[in-house]
């Protein structure tokens, strides 16, 4: 049995913007000299990435839709190991993001993990009596406060009438919230606004209260995933894209290939002349490929190594972002048309309005190298890139590849889906298949 001090926090209600008040707080906390490990409750890359800025750690994720009880387990301790506390953000309730998944549910997680349930809510939602009761959560904090006179007024009011303590609050912070919110997708916020942010939380909240909340939870068995997490039996060199523009991986799918037995080697598309020597798979996760276009396209080196690694039977796998470099044309975000890899005849293009990410179900309808025919992949829909297919003279069909989630040309396969193989470790297992030995043909 494992003893972990863990929270769940989340909005109960629009409007309460609980991702800047979970940031201040993980900053606080982290101010104070407890370490946090963040985890998001569904497995999707979120438009704005203050968790990581708060508490110097990658965002980890769970997800009730994706993974078991048992995988979720292993998870939140196996990434919480050298950690004080793990807080798991999301929402309670119905999604008060569209970027939030309406399938993994926070309410679940909470449940399986054993986690004290924290509300936050906005104290002038109150005022019009529009929250209802928390009966999901434990405890709450607070949003939108003025002063410590109307902290203490709505403490008083509230932990009798609800029945929960109220842990604290945040400072309202209208002007900061409004910067943040318009914050082009994928950025990171600045440091000194994850400071600001942790001071209006300060100002009304003890840590060592929050703290101690966090340790009534109780222990949870320890789980074993040692089938799964065996070695592979070969050791693999596997290039990974990292660089400024391909940055969204999920970090347990990079622990699990290391813990299997791969070597990851990390390039940049964007830096590097070619592939590194001796590689037996490419990954290309996603990112903003369409801010570097210019970059990306005039690094003839590079895409030359792309091509060469995949005419030759290279292994490669692409995702997302990744999948949008490989196509044949790349649109940047002011519609000016570059050169990408070329590996797919596609044209890759920024929506107009982005869509939030869609949770999908796939099943495979030929086989790939990355899993054999009839497997069921399950991940959520990239909703920025819209793929357009290309004619014989190289013209754009003007119709939208809806339909289109899995893409193969020769070994390489390009995915809209945002796979966590956290959750399908078994696909993860033929990244080791020896390269003279196909697992399937396409």
């Amino acid at each position: 049995m494992s003893h972990l001090p863990r929270l769940a926090v989340g909005s109960i209600h629009s409007g309460a913007h609980a991702e800047f008040v979970v940031w201040g707080l993980l900053r606080l906390l982290q101010r104070h000299g407890v370490q946090v490990q963040h985890f998001y409750s569904h497995a999707t890359f979120m438009p704005l990435d203050g968790a990581r800025v708060a508490t110097g750690l990658r965002s980890r994720h769970l997800d009730s839709w994706l993974m078991s009880p048992e995988v979720c387990r292993y998870l939140l301790a196996q990434c919480s190991g050298k950690c004080d506390l793990a807080v798991v953000e999301g929402s309670f309730g119905a999604p008060a993001s569209g970027y939030l998944s309406p399938c993994s549910r926070l309410d679940e997680l909470s449940r399986w993990l054993r986690l004290p349930r924290v509300g936050v809510v906005d104290v002038r939602q109150l005022d019009r009596c529009q929250v209802p009761l928390p009966g999901t959560v434990d405890a709450v904090l607070l949003a939108g406060l003025e002063s410590p006179r109307q902290m203490a007024y709505w403490q008083t009011v509230l932990e009798p009438l609800w029945g929960c303590p109220v842990l604290g609050g945040m400072q309202a912070m209208d002007r900061l919230f409004g910067r943040l919110s318009a914050l082009p997708l994928g950025y990171k916020p600045a440091a000194e606004h994850c400071e600001q942010l942790a001071q209006a939380m300060a100002r009304f909240t003890s840590v060592d209260r929050v703290f101690r909340f966090a340790r009534t939870a109780p222990a949870l068995p320890e789980e074993s995933r040692h089938g799964l997490l065996s070695p592979a039996g070969r050791r693999v060199r596997i290039a990974v894209a990292c660089d400024a523009a391909f940055d969204c991986y999920f970090p347990d799918t990079l622990d699990l290939l290391e813990q299997l037995g791969a070597e990851l080697v990390p390039f940049s598309p964007l830096r590097d002349e070619q592939l590194p020597g001796g590689v037996d798979v490419v990954y290309l996760g996603c990112g903003h490929p369409e801010r570097y276009a210019r970059r990306l396209s005039r690094n003839c080196c590079m895409i030359a190594s792309l091509r060469m690694f995949v005419a030759t039977g290279g292994k490669l796998y692409a995702e997302g972002g990744g999948l949008a470099y490989l196509c044949q044309y790349l649109e940047d975000l002011r519609g000016r048309r570059w050169n990408g890899v070329g590996v797919f005849r596609l044209l890759a293009r920024p929506r107009r309005e982005i869509l939030p990410p869609q949770p999908m179900q796939l099943c495979l309808e030929r086989g790939t190298w990355l899993a054999p025919s009839q497997t069921v992949l399950r991940g959520y829909r990239n909703g920025f890139w819209e793929l357009l297919p290309l004619g014989s003279d190289g013209r754009v069909l003007e119709c939208g590849c809806e339909d289109v989630s899995l893409v193969c040309v020769h070994q390489a396969v390009g995915s809209t889906l945002h796979l966590n193989f956290a959750a399908q470790a078994e696909v993860l297992q033929n990244f080791f298949a020896p390269p003279d030995e196909p697992l399937f043909v396409v």
